[in-house]
């Protein structure tokens, strides 16, 4: 957990991993990874989220992982 008090309003924030799949129009599904920031402020909670290809975002060192890291890296909660 990580704290942060942009403008003297105390957040937290938590970073999280999901799965889940979608189904196209033709029925297929498709795996996906997501990462979540979720950040408290006072009794509101806020959650941002970017995802992509499973394949993708499991290989380590892929271009696909390092934009979305790059992308959930940028999230900034202006309160």
């Amino acid at each position: 957990v990580l704290s942060e008090c942009p403008r003297d309003t105390c957040a937290t924030r938590r970073r999280f991993k999901i799965k889940y799949a979608t189904v196209t129009g033709n029925g297929l599904r498709v795996e996906r990874r997501a990462l979540v920031d979720a950040y408290q402020v006072e009794n509101d909670i806020y959650m941002l989220m970017t995802s992509s290809n499973a394949i993708k975002f499991d290989q380590k060192d892929s271009r696909e992982r390092e934009t979305v890291e790059n992308i959930v890296d940028s999230f900034v909660l202006d309160v």
